[in-house]
């Protein structure tokens, strides 16, 4: 029978090895993309940039990271009223049009990223989404090999609220990625991403926050494949275009950073006998935006229980704020959950979770004699 203490080692190794790897997957030190805007200069061609396709000017299908890797239009169209200027137009595939509403681009090595790589784009559902059966696909060069990617969304949980799906071929088999549920309404532009760190950690963003991600310790680089890249559908049929509009699609080799702030949790172990003296927390808040952000509120969660509540002072770019707080051990031995919550005013407010290790009570050791009574 195990003791308590042996209980607490095992608990603590894994409470260890866990923080450890949420460390080693942080991507520390990097400002965050610049993604409301047009991308120009370093962001569009950039050596980071493998391929960037912004469907604007006298040559919309150019490649305009300068890589070569124009495309074709294969039954999608050209339309003025992107995010940024004009836009690609898909539609929806099977079963209701099982053709092909797609921008093809020619296969190419350089097109499969070797290690850490970001896929991103604008994109605007049509009201034809609405009740739409299948995937949406935004982006494919993997089909049904075991290659490459495939970048598209759920069916329908509810009506316009969908999850971003990501699947990687490993080359003797693939892996399934996805985010948490989100709305993707009629009308509305959303910036969507899928950053994988080339280590087995996958992770998706819309508009700026993180929207959840997988991680398997087991996967490394993807496999090139042979297939053609599609922008908008699927390959082949049956086709499943996304009923709507695609902008500033982007693929880049690195594991990129969107969120605006960074929440980091130091503590010195997850793991605490009940009522041994309250543990110092620190919560290290990072600006990862390229200008100041003045001020901004943070609350740290237990499950459901607010637990604390911090002001932000102002951040300039880069720069972090520290706060200290406490947790209560005379709570009953389980295994509870820790996060916090960032929200930033302004005209166009930023709200976001993260959430951190487990942080698990166990029981006080018994006295190896009865009691006198």
């Amino acid at each position: 029978m195990k003791t308590w203490s042996t209980y607490f080692v095992i608990v603590f190794i894994i409470c260890q090895w866990g923080v450890g790897a949420a460390e080693k997957n942080n991507t520390k030190g990097r400002l965050a993309t610049p993604y409301q805007s047009m991308y120009i200069g370093e962001e569009a061609t950039g050596d980071h940039v493998l391929g960037l396709w912004q469907f604007d000017g006298e040559t919309p299908l150019a490649d305009v990271s300068g890589k070569g890797h124009d495309g074709t239009l294969n039954g999608a169209a050209i339309v003025e009223s992107g995010r940024f200027g004009g836009a690609l137009q898909s539609d929806r595939g099977w079963p209701d049009i099982d053709q092909p509403h797609q921008v093809m681009v020619a296969n190419n090595p350089a097109l499969t990223p070797q290690g850490a790589f970001t896929i991103e784009m604008w994109v605007q559902p049509s009201a034809e989404m609405t009740g739409y059966e299948n995937h949406p696909t935004l982006l494919d060069k993997k089909y049904v090999a075991d290659t490459d990617y495939q970048f598209y969304l759920s069916r329908e949980l509810k009506p316009d609220t969908r999850r971003l799906e990501m699947t990687l071929g490993f080359g003797s088999d693939s892996q399934l990625y996805s985010s948490e549920y989100r709305d993707f309404l009629p009308g509305v532009w959303r910036h969507v991403a899928f950053v994988y760190d080339g280590m087995g950690t996958g992770n998706f963003f819309v508009d700026g926050v993180f929207a959840g991600g997988q991680t398997y310790p087991e996967r490394r680089g993807i496999a090139p494949g042979d297939h053609r890249l599609s922008i908008g559908d699927r390959i082949g049929s049956n086709y499943r275009g996304f009923p709507g509009l695609l902008d500033q699609v982007r693929i880049s080799d690195v594991a990129l950073e969107f969120r605006s702030v960074s929440l980091a949790l130091n503590m010195p172990r997850c793991v605490f006998v009940r009522m041994e003296g309250a543990p110092s927390l620190q919560l290290a808040a990072t600006n990862l935006r390229h200008v100041p952000i003045p001020s901004a509120t943070i609350t740290v969660m237990r499950d459901t229980t607010v637990i604390d509540t911090f002001i932000l002072p102002e951040l300039a770019s880069g720069e972090s704020h520290t706060f200290s707080f406490t947790f209560d051990t005379a709570l009953r031995p389980d295994t509870y959950k820790l996060a916090a919550s960032i929200t930033i005013p302004g005209d166009t407010p930023y709200h976001a979770t993260e959430h951190f290790t487990l942080v698990t009570i166990v029981t006080r050791p018994l006295p190896h004699t009865m009691p006198v009574v």
